[in-house]
């Protein structure tokens, strides 16, 4: 049987909370919803307001913990004999209700702006290879190799006279690459450099984290100057190299970090193209970030602690709001679906 569809509109809110008075995780969701932008308000106002004069708010328990519009709230008044309001026209308890939400309609301004962010830069970083949101691309460099590029991700072609190989300017890549060892073929992310003759690997490249991982062969990854590092072996004065080969990952997460390293078994590298996230002991933020560039809309992590709790389990990216679901499950935490294209996850 499918769930019922999340209300968008303010007279679907009002069927919801009618038939779900003492659903709070409704309610909650709804405040959310109501504190979202201004034409929500005002839409419920004038919805209750008519609901009101057919006599019907009191009837449906809306008076005691929804916001009414004032029409409907001076016929509640009279029908139910609650007399003390404050100036704004909400009863005591929504008040109490407002501040106890205060978190929840942060994030909901937070999503407000992101949604706002998304519908001025829709597409991301320019490239000579793109991927929009939920879209994975697969190219035929000019050498012939195979670039298969998450989504929300740009690449660049080295310039040339720089030999053969891509700039990650961002997101995530996997490469097969043609074997050739008189021109090795290079990958430059913000914080490494990774050159291989002929292996397939993937290279991640985000804001605070790059990170690469072998498939098969091997690579030979120089750290860039000012980056951290774990292991042994240098190359020049801020320049560090380690040979990774199949099953072997390095990244480096978050500004001035150390490099780590560890093993994983060779086929679970990529495992997007599969469509799936495994994740183990990653942190949340991490995680929801990858799930972000496969989701129509906007994420709003709230909370730096619930972002940076270790996470480990396996995601499905065909249904990115559910994986989502089941992160903030996962956690103790709550995944409010605001509409089909916003989504709010917030520690309980």
């Amino acid at each position: 049987m499918n769930e019922p569809s999340e209300p968008v509109s303010a007279s679907e809110w009002l069927v919801a909370l009618t038939d779900n008075p003492q659903d709070s995780d409704l309610k909650a969701r709804f405040e959310i919803w109501h504190a979202l932008c201004s034409e929500n308000a005002r839409a419920w106002e004038e919805t209750t307001r008519m609901y009101a004069l057919l006599g019907r708010t009191r009837d449906a328990g809306l008076t005691e913990a929804l916001p009414l519009g004032r029409s409907a709230g001076q016929s509640s008044e009279k029908a139910g004999g609650r007399s003390e309001r404050f100036r704004d026209g909400r009863s005591p308890r929504r008040r109490t209700v407002r501040a106890g939400r205060l978190g929840l309609a942060a994030a909901a301004l937070a999503a407000c702006a992101a949604l706002l962010f998304l519908a001025l830069d829709p597409i991301g970083p320019a490239g000579d290879y793109t991927t929009r949101t939920a879209e994975i691309g697969t190219f035929t460099l000019p050498d012939g190799s195979t670039l298969k590029l998450a989504p929300k991700g740009a690449v660049a072609l080295l310039p040339e006279g720089q030999g053969r190989g891509i700039r990650l300017l961002e997101g995530t890549a996997y490469l097969d690459v043609n074997h050739d060892p008189d021109n090795p073929f290079r990958v430059v992310t913000e914080d490494l450099e990774v050159t291989v003759l002929g292996t397939r690997f993937e290279v991640r490249s985000w804001e605070t984290l790059s990170e690469v991982a072998v498939r098969e062969g091997a690579v030979a990854v120089t750290e860039r100057s000012g980056s951290g590092h774990s292991g042994s072996g240098q190359s020049g004065s801020g320049r560090h190299d380690t040979v990774l080969k199949a099953g072997d990952w390095l990244r480096i997460a978050g500004e001035g970090a150390r490099s780590e390293h560890g093993k994983i078994p060779p086929e679970q590298v990529a495992d997007w193209l599969d469509g799936r996230i495994i994740a183990r002991d990653r942190p949340v933020g991490e995680v929801v970030d990858e799930l972000r560039t496969y989701y129509t809309g906007v994420v709003v992590l709230q909370g730096d602690a619930l972002a940076a709790q270790p996470l480990t389990g396996v995601f499905n990216l065909a249904n990115p709001q559910a994986a989502l679901r089941a992160v903030a499950s996962s956690q103790g935490a709550k995944a409010y679906s605001l509409t089909p294209w916003m989504t709010v996850l917030i520690a309980d």
